[in-house]
């Protein structure tokens, strides 16, 4: 005999409204309680929480930034003190990947509205090592799924801001070459792109591509060759192509790329507050020993 379920008033719910779904009884019960499932699955990389990954609801330091006041004797304090909270694991996850992170390339995406492709592309970002993202904001809230990101969204940061000129002004005087991925305006291929200095790539809405204005505003524009009937990539696509691509060009270089001793601490105190589910109240009481 299978095993059995035991009754749920969700599922009992769903069969009512729903009486001639295709369903099993058994699948409809599986379904109606995966929130809640979902809501009590453990925390992996926690002494006390061994299993999964954090939901994007529990992350507590979501700015690098908020560390920029600090101290890299401070940081390494804070990072050490931290440390004993997590498996040896997870810390040597950190370490090592933490390790290959760049803040050369800096995603900014224009009011993207589809929640798969900013799910997709916080996911891209992270697999190249990319660990910061700028989500511009007008009409639509940058929301990824959760499902579709895989866990992406613990590692990787994101700045929402508003999608204003002004937006795009303060990006360029962090120092960063303003780059639109559009085949407007005497596009550069991206195979044939020569990266020398820090960019921002930008990627407009899924239907309208980058707006007029940032165009005009870009240092340049960045062209992916297509060779097919349809001479269009999904914005998330297009991402992924361009992250991968520019994080392969890095490695061949002779740049500089990798993250500053400061930046890399600050990452890692991040990232290692946000394994813990309650990383904030950790953090708050050492930062005030400190």
């Amino acid at each position: 005999m299978g095993r059995r379920f035991r009754a749920c008033p969700f599922s009992r719910s769903l069969s009512a409204v729903a009486p001639r779904s295709r369903l099993s009884g058994r699948a409809i019960h599986y379904y109606a309680s995966w929130p809640l499932r979902f809501a009590l699955r453990p925390l992996r990389g926690s002494r006390y929480y061994p299993s999964r990954g954090v939901p994007a609801t529990l992350k507590i330091i979501d700015k690098i930034s908020h560390f920029c006041a600090m101290e890299v004797d401070q940081l390494q304090t804070l990072y050490t003190r931290l440390a004993p909270f997590l498996t040896d694991e997870r810390l040597a996850k950190i370490d090592h990947y933490a390790l290959a992170s760049s803040a050369y390339v800096l995603p900014v995406m224009e009011d993207i509205y589809q929640f798969r492709n900013a799910a997709a592309i916080v996911r891209s970002a992270e697999a190249c090592g990319f660990h910061k993202i700028v989500a511009l904001e007008a009409e639509n809230i940058f929301n990824p799924n959760l499902r579709i990101t895989k866990g992406a969204e613990t590692w990787v940061e994101v700045e929402k801001k508003p999608h204003t000129m002004e937006t795009f002004e303060e990006i360029r005087r962090r120092g960063f070459k303003m780059l639109a991925v559009s085949p407007e305006k005497e596009a550069v291929s991206l195979p044939d792109f020569d990266i020398t200095e820090p960019v921002a790539l930008i990627f407009g809405t899924e239907k309208e591509g980058v707006t007029p204005e940032v165009l005009d505003f870009a240092d340049a524009t960045l062209s992916i060759p297509m060779y097919g009937f349809t001479q269009s990539y999904n914005v998330s696509v297009a991402a992924a192509i361009c992250f991968y691509e520019l994080r392969q060009k890095l490695e061949r270089s002779n740049l500089d790329f990798k993250l500053k001793e400061a930046e890399l601490l600050a990452l890692k105190i991040r990232w290692a507050v946000n394994s813990m589910r309650s990383g904030h109240e950790v953090y708050a009481k050492i930062l005030s020993e400190l």
